[in-house]
Order: C-alpha cells, then structure tokens, then sequence
C-alpha cells in the first residue's frame, strides 16, 4: 500500500548545502514519485527560522521545525500534532537512531512504516557480550524503532549490523549518485586550472575536492607530496586542494615543506567540472570515517582516475585497477608510489580514465539513486 503523506526529516538547518543537500533532493524527487503528489510531501528540518532550502522548490510549504535528536517536550508535541493533523504515514529520516524519542509518538499518531537513512556510521565495531546486548536491545527494546534501515555503502551497513546489532535483513544498501551531465569531461577547459592556479604545464595535477578535515587524510596527502619530492625527486606532480575553508590549511603547515611549492590551495570554486578537466587524477585518502564519498563519483564522472584508501567505504566508490586504486589508509608512501606510478603510465591513465567515466554513466548517475530509493521505499509500504 502506498503512502499517503511521507514526512522527510533532517536534523540539520534548512540552508545546510554541499552532500546534505544533495540527499534533500534526492529524497524529495523519492518521495513525490512514490506518493504521486508534491502536496504529499513535507519536510522536516532541524532550525528554519524563515530560512529555505535550495534543494527544495521555490514556494515549498510543508515544512516542520522539529531536531529529532535533541527534542523538547514542546518540540515533540508539535511534532506530534503535526503528524495526526496532516495524516503522515510514513517517515523516511537522515540519520535517525534506534532509540530516538519521537519513534513511539510518531507510531501512536498514524505512523505505519519508518526508513533511516545512513550518510555516516551507525556504530563503531562491536563484538561479543557487546555486541549481543546491542542485538537484544534491538530487538526487544526497541519496538518503535525503524522498520529498515539505508546505507549507501556495504561498508555502511556492516557498522550497523556488527556495531549497533541491527537484523541484516532490515537493511539496504543504496550507491549515491552523481550529475553526469553537469559532471562530465570537458576537454575545451584543460588549461583553465593551470591559468587560474599559475600551475607550470609539464606537472600532473592530483586533486582533492572537500574541506580540509583530518578523517579525510589530508596529512596524508601532504606527506605523499613530501615524498614525492624530497624522497623521490620529482618535480612533475602538483596536489591541488579544492574546496578548503579560509584559514584551514594552516593546521597542515607542519606536515611539508620541500613540497611547498608543489602544493595548492585553491578554495572554494564554483566550476568544479571545468577545473577537474584539466587535473590528472583524483585522490581521498581517508583515515577517518567515510561512507561513499561523493567526490569519487565526480571525479570519475569527469574522466579522472581516483586513488583512494582501502577505509571503509571508500573502496567501493572504484573499480580497483580499472577505474582507480586502492592503497592502505595512512600510508602517505604507499601513495606517493601510486601517485608516481599513474604519472608514469599515461596511456594506463587514459584506460582508466574512459572507464571510469563508463562505470558512473552505468550505476552510478542521481537516477540510478534516486531510482533505488523509489524501488526500495515503495515496495515496503
């Protein structure tokens, strides 16, 4: 049976960008198609103080300021109300825990089916009389918990089975996906990074897209280009840094200096896909966290070749020595060789790079995303 009314619920303020809004508009076109009508659509965020959200469309009214993970009493009644009165039925939130408080109220006001949806993990690793306890919480003392739970890598989902002791069989995994057509090789544009940056053109440029988070392995990175140059002498690579924050490269000072002027930070940039056209190859040598990163997918999307670490789930992102390669997380030597190793294997560089494209375009564009949400969510109301 279908929903009637789905209430999409994120814990974050209504202006959140980057990945958080990416997701806003792909649950948004889920929910339309698996309802049949805007009008049954409606939103939750965490603040809105008049706010809007730019993955929504202009004019969107079904809005409810509601953080589910730190709810008051008057927040959770109107909540409540807010349920009962528009006749929701089904919830699918971002991140949403076990224990949230406002599942028993949501299941007493009409709600007949929850989906959680995993951008980051569940659980750290769990094990023994840990993790049993976590099962039997679970299953016995959680009844108003969701009924499946999303994940958008295996990785993902294996915290929330070995770590927060979920059942395996109320879990999915669902790939992210990426705007292939804004997201596409543009050969016209090779020299506009070398021009914008003053990047000599006989280096190779190795690229980073996102903010300058240590989980991310941006140390790593850097002692790489360290390596790269004090160790190994070349003089034909440059990491570029798209993406970073003012003032956030300076906690990383400390980890180079020979390579200085072998290293760029760029910023923030409005036309990513024109810069990737000129960059040699990709890289996320994440140390941290990271569930399926959706830097891989655009950089791929836009014929780049990714190296990534084997963390998590970020290997699944690549076709191990088809369309990237996987080294160990926090190995900056190990990388620095596979950095070198593509510089001096052009024509592997240019196999890659086609295949890579190849693969985004066949499983892993915003449709293919947003089409598994469709399946998954409909077939289970």
């Amino acid at each position: 049976m279908a929903a009637s009314k789905m209430l999409i619920m994120i814990s974050y303020e209504i202006g959140i960008g980057f990945a958080i809004g990416r997701l806003v508009s792909a649950f948004y076109e889920m929910a339309v198609r698996v309802t049949g009508d805007p009008q049954r659509v409606h939103f939750s965020f965490g603040r809105i103080d008049g706010g809007r959200c730019a993955s929504l469309p202009d004019g969107f009214e079904n809005l409810l300021e509601f953080d589910y993970r730190n709810p008051t009493d008057v927040s959770l009644a109107r909540f409540g109300e807010y349920i009962e009165r528009h006749g929701i039925d089904a919830i699918f939130a971002l991140d949403l825990p076990v224990q949230a408080k406002c599942l028993s109220l949501a299941r007493r006001k009409g709600v007949r089916t929850v989906f959680s949806y995993w951008g980051a993990p569940m659980s750290s690793p769990n094990r023994g009389l840990k993790l049993a306890l976590k099962k039997l919480e679970v299953a016995f003392l959680r009844p108003a918990k969701p009924d499946w739970f999303i994940f958008e890598s295996e990785a993902m989902r294996k915290l929330g089975v070995s770590g927060r002791g979920l059942a395996h069989r109320n879990t999915i995994v669902v790939h992210t996906g990426v705007d292939e057509q804004r997201f596409q090789p543009r050969p016209e544009a090779r020299d506009l990074v070398y021009q914008r940056f003053a990047i000599p053109q006989d280096r190779k440029i190795i690229v980073y897209m996102g903010h300058l988070h240590r989980r991310k392995g941006v140390h790593v990175l850097l002692q790489a280009a360290e390596h790269i140059r004090a160790q190994m002498g070349r003089e034909d690579v440059h990491i570029l840094f798209l993406g970073d924050r003012t003032g956030e490269a300076d906690a990383f000072r400390e980890f180079y200096s020979a390579a200085a002027p072998y290293i760029t930070f760029g910023g923030y940039q409005t036309d990513i896909p024109e810069l990737l056209s000129g960059c040699y190859a990709g890289c996320i040598p994440s140390t941290g966290w990271d569930s399926f990163p959706m830097s891989s997918l655009e950089m791929q999307s836009c014929g780049l070749p990714v190296i990534v670490s084997d963390l998590q789930g970020v290997p699944e992102t690549v076709k191990r020595d088809e369309t990237g390669f996987v080294v160990p997380a926090g190995d900056a030597q190990a990388l620095a060789r596979a950095i070198v190793s593509l510089v001096d294997a052009p024509q592997r560089r240019e196999q890659m790079a086609a295949a890579a494209r190849a693969r985004i375009i066949n499983g892993f564009t915003r449709r293919h995303q947003v089409d598994a949400l469709v399946g998954c969510v409909a077939s289970r109301l």
